[in-house]
């Protein structure tokens, strides 16, 4: 079979599949465009298809005939697609064929046009910026620069339906006021920003929220850039296990907590955290988050640690590296966590950090879906002791920034010894 009738029965079948079972549009509509298709005909059924289900219309291939005022021999090619089609069970992958073909011919179509352009001495700067739009659009990150309008109402169909089916809009951080606040938890393609003076426990509480996506739902990619893999350990096994973080790094253990290392490693083991915790720039941290299967979050710790040429002023290096991560956030449709430190002039003034205060704020302020600080270094003197004698601490977070939803705190209260975070009202 040639490549040319394959690629034709893959189009075939999809457009059969819609016919079938017109429940698979809702899967279909955001991977396919109508030029994905390599004939007219295929194109005008696929556009009328979009139409349809945007008017609320009932799908098949009598109601899409009546619809194209069809002649009877389209009527007849809509009801060859039905035949040829089984099952609409595989429907996704032929999808994915036809898409896949559809770049490769648009970008065959632009560089054989940038090769005659050449030839006619058109401007070399026009065809150069020709060939890199389409080379650009064949990436798949980049497939969707301009949406149009039918392109628009699909995304904004395919998020409705994930709303209203309780389907992954955002990543939940396993706190509910907080969550709450955000808009259901940290929004997909959303960067974030978690800012604390030392010691607060930033660290402690990025864990914290790593821990509960790993074991809830679904994989952490975790870049550490200041603490050995060995710290988090010691740090992730002292939130299962109950046990003082400090002691696990540095003194003998008993039988007994020997035991509850092993019975928290064993749980940790389910956990889906993969750390990484060498040097690294930006695009090589976002090299590492592109390629963790199943990615749901992506927490750097922390922002200011990564690695910079200095060819250019701080500020603007800074905001190099929140437009990375941005788009990283977006191309795996997953939130970025970053940790950032403030500024040390907010260390002298009185009152909690602002955003102000955040080192490269205006990277921060203009990139960022939500900006949370973490503040308070108060001990509760009622509070009731842990096991190893460490006091409880009140915390804060402070949504300063939320594109999603409102902006708000919630008291947390803190177990430094065994990192544990837990919101502080909530039964």
């Amino acid at each position: 079979m040639s490549d040319a009738v394959s690629i034709l029965n893959a189009e075939n079948a999809v457009l059969g599949s819609l016919l079938i079972d017109p429940s698979r549009i809702t899967d279909i509509l955001p991977r396919l465009r109508e030029d994905d298709f390599s004939g007219a005909e295929n194109r005008s059924i696929y556009l009328t298809i979009r139409q349809m289900k945007h008017s609320g219309a009932r799908i098949d291939a009598l109601t899409v005939a009546d619809t194209m005022h069809a002649d009877r021999a389209l009527r007849s090619y809509l009801a060859e697609l039905v035949q040829i089609t089984p099952t609409a069970a595989n429907a996704r992958e032929y999808a994915d064929i036809v898409a896949e073909t559809g770049k490769r011919r648009r970008l065959r179509e632009a560089l054989i046009a940038g090769i005659n352009d050449i030839d006619t001495q058109r401007e070399s700067a026009e065809v150069v910026a020709e060939i890199s739009n389409a080379l650009r659009d064949y990436n798949e990150a980049s497939k969707k620069q301009l949406l149009s309008p039918l392109d628009q109402i699909d995304d904004f169909f395919a998020y409705r339906e994930m709303v209203d089916s309780d389907g992954n809009i955002a990543t939940r951080t396993g706190y509910r006021t907080l969550d709450n606040l955000l808009g259901r938890g940290m929004i997909n393609a959303g960067l974030y920003f978690l800012a604390a003076r030392p010691g607060v426990g930033k660290t402690a509480f990025a864990l914290n929220i790593a821990e509960y996506v790993g074991k809830t739902q679904g994989a952490v990619c975790y870049i550490s850039l200041e603490m050995t893999s060995t710290q988090l350990m010691a740090r992730r096994i002292a939130m299962e296990g109950g046990i003082n973080s400090k002691i696990l790094l540095t003194d003998r253990l008993t039988e007994k907590e020997y035991a509850k290392v092993s019975e928290a490693t064993i749980a940790l083991a389910d956990h889906k955290v993969y750390i990484t915790e060498e040097p690294m720039n930006v695009q090589k941290a976002v090299s590492i988050a592109q390629a963790c299967k199943g990615v749901r979050l992506v927490v750097i710790d922390h922002f200011t640690l990564f690695l910079r040429p200095h060819k250019q002023p701080d500020h603007a290096e800074y905001a190099e590296i929140a437009h990375a991560l941005t788009a990283l956030a977006k191309t795996i449709n997953a939130p970025v966590l970053c940790l950032i430190q403030l500024n040390r002039e907010s260390d002298q003034r009185k009152g909690r950090p602002k955003i102000s205060d955040l080192r490269g704020s205006g990277a921060t302020e203009e990139d960022a879906a939500g900006v949370m600080i973490l503040h308070g270094d108060s001990v509760d003197a009622d509070a009731r002791q842990e096991e190893n004698g460490t006091m409880t601490r009140f915390e804060t977070i402070y949504l300063d920034k939320n594109r999603f939803g409102d902006v708000g705190k919630v008291d947390m209260s803190f177990y430094p010894a065994t990192n544990r975070f837990r919101e502080a009202y909530v039964t």
